[in-house]
Formats: structure tokens, sequence, C-alpha cells
């Protein structure tokens, strides 16, 4: 039996997500920041598992603030993928406060960008921090479900 679908026996699916997350992390180089050496549903995953661990640990500030904003649109696609609507809907709105058309790749330039947001970006990013606390779409069981549907691209 593969290590995945020794993972997808755990009792929870936070657990899940944990020990699919280390595996999936476990197969990228340090140095590869597109994550070439994943499959598709791999870094979807990946993306996903990114985003909601940033923004429940600090909210969006920290989401954009970090190495994670790299991969912006990257998540949108895969909230689409793994059906995460509320996510992608609440990261949609955040994404929209920003002065310029897109949002920079590069974490500094981006950097540049935040300081550029309005008080009124700023206060709509902590409504959005609280309505994603609060919101009732689970992206763990989103994600194993989305997993489960892709086993044999995963681990492999």
């Amino acid at each position: 039996m593969s290590k995945v679908r020794k993972a997808l026996l755990l009792s929870s699916d936070s657990d899940i997500v944990l020990k699919l997350s280390e595996l999936i992390w476990d197969k990228t180089e340090p140095a590869d920041k597109s994550f070439s050496s994943l499959t598709a549903p791999e870094r979807n995953f990946l993306f996903m598992d990114i985003f909601d661990g940033q923004v429940k640990n600090g909210g969006f500030r920290q989401f954009f603030y970090a190495s994670s904003g790299n991969y912006v649109y990257e998540i949108l696609d895969a909230c689409k993928i793994i059906k995460a609507e509320k996510a992608g809907e609440l990261l949609t709105r955040a994404v929209s406060h920003f002065p310029a058309t897109s949002i920079a790749k590069d974490m500094k330039e981006r950097r540049v960008q935040m300081e550029q947001l309005t008080d009124n970006a700023v206060a709509e990013w902590r409504e959005l921090d609280a309505a994603y606390a609060e919101c009732d779409e689970n992206i763990d069981q989103l994600l194993v479900a989305y997993i489960k549907g892709n086993i044999d691209e995963i681990g492999r």
C-alpha cells in the first residue's frame, strides 16, 4: 500500500492533510519555486495548504507579505479546481485592493505594492480575515476529496 493510501486511512481530515503535506513537500526541491517536480494535483494541494495555513495563522496581510503571496494566481486557480468557492471569493476580494493591475510575484515588489494600500483596504482585509475564520467551507475536507479523486497522480 502506498504512503498516500496509508495517509488516507488516518482518522481525521486534518491528520490526512498534514501527512499528505509532509509527503508532497518531501518531493520538492528547495530551489524549485515553481514546484515543477510535482504533478498538477500535488501543486494544487500544496497551493491550497499554503494559503489556508497562512491565512489562518496571520490573515491576508501575512499571506501577501510572505513568499506565499508569490502564488496568488496559482492559488486562485487551485480554489476553483478543488471547489473552494468561498476561499476563492475571499481571496479575490483581497486581491482587488492592490493598486497595480497585477500582484507582483517578487516578494519585495509586492511589499512595495502593499505599502500603497489604502486604510480602507487594510480594514477590509481584517474583515476578510474574520470571514475566513468563520467560513463554513472546510478546506481539509475539500483537499481530501480532491486527493481521493486524483489518487493516481499523487505521490508517484
